[in-house]
C-alpha cells in the first residue's frame, strides 16, 4: 500500500537536499548534528516522512538558514507548488529503489532536457499560459534530483523507436534530448532499450505505464492520462503488466544495439 501522497513533505526534501549539499554534508553527517539516523534525513529529503516541527528547527540550525527552512515548511505546509494530481508519481519516483516503464511516445520524465520537456507540455495544453507551463516544466525537472540522490533508484525504460526519430521541438532541441539518453545509457544505474521500426513483433502497442519497486518488496503500478495519473489498486491488473513489461523486453534490442541507435537518431539531428 502506497502512503498517501503529501506534496508539501517533496518540497521540503527537495530543499533540504540542496541545502544539505551546499554545506558539504553527508546525510549522516547532518543526521549527527541533530541525533537521529541518516535514514530519516534520506526520508525526510524523499518526500516520505512528515518532519516534526522540532526536527525542522534543529534542522534550520545545522544548516544555519537563519530561519528560511522553518519558513519554508510552515509555508508549504499550506501550498504544496507541485500539481496535486500528479504529486503521487514525485514521491512514488522518491520512495523507489527500482524505476521501469515503457513510453512509446514521448521520452520519460526522468530523462527529459528542460527544452524537451517544455515543447511537450507546451504542445499539450494550448490554453495554458506561458507562466503556467513554466511552472509545470520546472516541476517535471525538479523530480529528476532523485538521480542526484545518494541512492537513486535503478531505472529501466524502453523507448519504442519513433520516440527518437520524432523532431520534438525541432533538431537543436531534439538533438540535446538525444545527447541526454546517451549518457544516461553511459552510466551504471540506467538500462534504456529500443524496440526497432522494423520489429515484426510489438507487444506495446497501447499506452506507457510505469512499473515501482518500493523498499519493502511492493511493487506499484502508476498509470497517467492527460488530466490526472495515479496508482492502480487492481492486483491482477498489476501483475498483468509486470508480464507485459517482461514481453516488451523481449521484443525491445540489448542495450548495445539499443544505444547504437539512439545515436545513429542523434547524429541524424545534426
Amino acid at each position: 500500500m502506497v502512503d498517501k501522497v503529501r506534496p508539501q513533505w517533496v518540497r521540503f526534501g527537495n530543499e533540504l537536499r540542496r541545502l544539505r549539499v551546499q554545506a558539504g554534508l553527508s546525510q549522516g553527517d547532518l543526521g549527527a548534528r541533530i541525533q537521529v539516523s541518516h535514514a530519516l534525513i534520506s526520508a525526510f529529503e524523499r518526500g516520505t516522512r512528515q518532519p516534526r516541527d522540532d526536527y525542522v528547527i534543529k534542522l534550520d540550525n545545522a544548516l544555519e538558514t537563519s530561519g528560511s527552512l522553518v519558513r519554508l515548511w510552515e509555508t508549504s505546509s499550506r501550498s504544496s507548488g507541485i500539481p496535486s494530481e500528479f504529486s503521487a508519481i514525485d514521491q512514488l519516483e522518491r520512495a523507489a529503489v527500482e524505476i521501469r516503464a515503457y513510453s512509446p511516445m514521448v521520452v520519460p520524465g526522468l530523462l527529459q532536457t528542460k527544452e524537451y520537456a517544455h515543447r511537450i507540455l507546451r504542445d499539450g495544453d494550448r490554453v495554458a499560459t506561458e507562466g503556467e507551463i513554466e511552472e509545470r516544466t520546472d516541476t517535471r525537472v525538479a523530480r529528476q534530483d532523485v538521480l542526484r540522490s545518494d541512492a537513486p533508484p535503478l531505472l529501466v525504460y524502453i523507448l519504442d523507436e519513433a520516440v527518437l526519430r520524432r523532431r520534438t521541438g525541432g533538431h537543436e532541441t531534439m538533438g540535446r534530448q538525444i545527447e541526454r539518453l546517451v549518457e544516461v545509457s553511459h552510466g551504471s544505474r540506467a538500462i534504456i532499450q529500443v524496440i526497432p521500426l522494423r520489429a515484426e513483433c510489438h507487444p506495446g502497442l497501447s499506452e506507457e505505464f510505469t512499473l515501482l519497486a518500493m523498499p519493502d518488496g511492493t511493487e506499484v503500478l502508476y498509470m497517467e492520462t492527460r488530466e490526472a495519473g495515479g496508482p492502480v489498486e487492481n492486483a491482477d491488473v498489476r501483475r498483468n503488466y509486470v508480464r507485459h513489461f517482461g514481453d516488451l523486453r523481449g521484443a525491445a534490442l540489448p542495450e548495445a544495439e539499443s544505444l547504437q541507435l539512439i545515436k545513429e537518431a542523434g547524429r541524424e539531428c545534426r
